[in-house]
């Protein structure tokens, strides 16, 4: 992706989702994903961790044709327009 292309982003959840057509402004490649862990005590005072790894992805800066709107968007929810 890159800056000037159309892009139509899809938000909201699955079978709720509307199609949003932009153009992007700007683009940040791996800032979102990766691996991360989490430790916490249960109602019988065990001890819980867990450890997830997500895919990196990348945030496209969008200005919306519908408002004028501009926001960063999870690329994974951005589909470029050809």
């Amino acid at each position: 992706m890159t800056k000037g292309d159309l892009v139509q982003v899809r938000l909201g959840g699955t079978g709720n989702s509307r199609a949003h057509y932009g153009q992007v402004l700007d683009y940040r490649p791996n800032v979102l994903g990766g691996s991360s862990s989490s430790s916490w005590q249960d109602r019988d005072r065990r001890m819980r961790s867990e450890f997830t790894t997500t895919p990196k992805r990348g945030e496209v800066l969008v200005l919306f044709y519908e408002d004028g709107g501009i926001s960063w968007i999870d690329e994974a929810a951005v589909v470029p327009v050809t």
